[in-house]
């Protein structure tokens, strides 16, 4: 099994609405906030690795930060990428190599740079003066593609690792390293529109759950979702594309560090990722 490498960026946006369920409502921003980079395990594909987000996740925040949204009874909402509710930490992008990002951008002028550049897995928006500029809806919103998985020199086979997809996620707490206890509850629900990708995927957008510290800590727990859908939180496997994984455990539960949405790749399809948003969730 790959393990996969990846990019974490907290980011600020301004929610304007939040729809749980799976009903969305979108409104045109762009907002920007400081960056960090980062590492940990990625979400998979068929035959590729478990989603993971990087445990111990920087956290804070720049233009925009403080302000907050209000969830519903143990629900999340996102504003200013500070996740508010049964998880309060910071937000962040996750592609693969061979993936593109084309919003959210870096605005890297306060080190020399440019103000739009391009976040990618081997340049993650800088934490020093770097800002996340965000152009879309209300939620946690990327733009970008998700080509059918293809093979690189050097790799035995289709490489998953390259080519996994995109993600969206936040850490748990607003404190680095901090985790939050969810063991309390069964299951989860997110809102997104899978319209948003096209052509729109059939088992391809998964929930991510990253565990502190699970062995081997790039390895994470996911799961098949559909919008406004509850998902038992025990279903989510470190290998959800054919289960043979291990399955989320209470005990697991009461130290969650992250957890994160992404749209994977397969080996037929290219996909294309829209101002494709992940306005919240809510838990059972």
């Amino acid at each position: 099994m790959n393990a996969r490498k990846f990019l974490n960026v907290r980011v600020s946006l301004t929610v304007t609405a939040l729809a749980l369920g799976g009903a969305l409502v979108f409104s045109a921003m762009t907002t920007s906030c400081a960056g960090s980079g980062g590492s940990g395990g990625a979400g998979g594909s068929a035959g590729g690795a478990a989603g993971s987000g990087p445990v111990g996740g920087a956290a804070g925040g720049s233009s925009g930060s403080g302000a907050t949204c209000t969830p519903a009874a143990d629900s999340v909402c996102f504003s200013s990428g500070q996740a508010s509710g049964v998880l309060g930490g910071y937000a962040w992008i996750a592609l693969g190599q061979f993936n593109t990002a084309t919003s959210p951008v870096c605005d890297n002028s306060a080190n020399g740079g440019g103000t739009s550049e391009p976040i990618t897995k081997a340049n993650p928006c800088p934490s020093s003066g770097g800002k996340t500029v965000w152009s879309g809806s209300t939620g946690l919103c990327i733009t970008g593609s998700v080509p059918k998985v293809g093979t690189t020199a050097g790799v035995t086979g289709p490489d998953y690792t390259g080519y996994w997809g995109l993600e969206l996620g936040t850490n748990a707490s607003a404190t680095e390293g901090n985790t939050v206890d969810l063991s309390k509850y069964t299951k989860v629900s997110f809102a997104f529109d899978p319209s948003a990708v096209s052509p729109t995927p059939t088992g391809l957008i998964r929930g991510v759950i990253s565990v502190k510290g699970h062995v081997p800590a790039d390895e994470g727990y996911c799961a098949n979702v559909t919008p406004g859908t509850p998902a038992a939180l025990t279903v989510f496997n470190t290998k959800c594309w054919d289960g043979t994984g291990t399955n989320l455990t209470t005990d697991d539960l009461k130290n969650i560090v992250n957890m994160g949405l992404e749209i994977t790749s397969n080996s037929t399809t290219d996909y294309t990722a829209t101002n494709f948003c992940w306005t919240g969730m809510s838990f059972q």
